[in-house]
C-alpha cells in the first residue's frame, strides 16, 4: 500500500499548480486528472524529482488511467498505459507496493498492472 509525504504532496502542488488542503486526505486521487498524464510524467522524468514525489506522481497517473478506461477512452489510455509501464517496470523497487496494490484490486486497470508484475 501507499503511503503518501506531505512534503511531497506539497510540492507537487506548487509544481503543478494543483490545489492542496488538510481536508483532502487522499489528495493523489482527488486532484488526478486524465488531461494532466502527460505533465505527471514528465515531471516524473526529471532528475530533480524525488522517490516521494514520483510515488505520488504514479498514483496520480494510475487514478488518471483509471479514468480514462471508466470514460472509455481507449485510444488516449494506450498511449499513456505503454508510458506508465516503461516507468513502472523501471522502477518496480519503489513501486512495489503501488503494483500490489492496483494488481490485487478490481480495478479497470488491475489486468494492465498485473501484466506489468510479470516483467
Amino acid at each position: 500500500m501507499f503511503y503518501p509525504d506531505q512534503h511531497a504532496r506539497q510540492s507537487l502542488a506548487i509544481k503543478l499548480g494543483l490545489p492542496i488542503h488538510d481536508h483532502m486526505q487522499d489528495w493523489e486521487y482527488e486532484v488526478s486528472d486524465p488531461k494532466r498524464i502527460g505533465d505527471y510524467l514528465k515531471l516524473y522524468d526529471q532528475s530533480i524529482t524525488s522517490d516521494k514525489e514520483r510515488e505520488s506522481l504514479m498514483e496520480m497517473t494510475l487514478q488518471s488511467l483509471e479514468d480514462l478506461l471508466e470514460e472509455d477512452r481507449l485510444e488516449e489510455f494506450a498511449v499513456y498505459e505503454k508510458l506508465t509501464e516503461e516507468r513502472l517496470i523501471k522502477f518496480s523497487e519503489l513501486h512495489y507496493k503501488t503494483l500490489n496494490y492496483w494488481s490485487s484490486g478490481n480495478f479497470k486497470v488491475s489486468k494492465y498492472i498485473r501484466n506489468i508484475k510479470k516483467h
